[in-house]
């Protein structure tokens, strides 16, 4: 599994990259939710309100083969919903290809290119990854931390402060 340090340091890469691959990859990491639902996401999916994310029967896994899933809520932390605020005014599909009446892929090349970045910064990940493995890595840290929104509440804030301490040394050193 990645650690959390290696999950912070992948995202620090794809907020190199920007939107909309740092907003997708937090995402995943945040929620612990595939990215084929992260690119899935419609503007009626995200109810602001609640702070809750509705994984609606339109969403397909092309990995588990299904037709569609079952309904189900997933709570969204106050740093998801500040990924999210870029696309609170969006219509349709948050992360849209072109035309915007699909839902972008997350490129293969995309993968390649936050892995060169993981290997040459101040803040390293060795090893080859993907985003599956991020996915992984973020539901064993939110399991860890607790059920409910509570563990993911936890892990949220953990996973902040270890983005922000990375920022923080890498802020040192260029001063100095």
């Amino acid at each position: 599994y990645l650690n959390h340090e290696e999950l912070a340091t992948i995202y620090a890469a794809a907020l190199e990259l920007g939107y909309p691959w740092s907003t997708m990859l937090g995402l995943v990491i945040l929620t612990g939710e595939p990215m084929e639902f992260v690119r899935q996401i419609r503007s009626e999916d995200i109810d602001w309100d609640r702070a809750v994310w509705h994984i609606r029967r339109h969403m397909r896994d092309r990995h588990v083969h299904t037709r569609g899933v079952q309904p189900r809520t997933v709570d969204l932390t106050q740093e998801a919903l500040q990924l999210l605020s870029c696309c609170r005014d969006l219509k349709g599909y948050l992360f849209p290809s072109e035309p915007p009446t699909r839902p972008i892929n997350f490129y293969t090349e995309i993968v390649e290119k936050l892995n060169v970045k993981c290997k040459t910064g101040m803040f390293r990940v060795q090893k080859e990854w993907s985003i599956r493995d991020c996915r992984r890595a973020a539901v064993r840290e939110i399991e860890l931390r607790g059920a409910g929104k509570e563990g993911l509440i936890e892990w949220s804030n953990d996973f902040r402060k270890e983005c922000d301490r990375q920022h923080q040394e890498i802020t040192d050193v260029v001063v100095l």
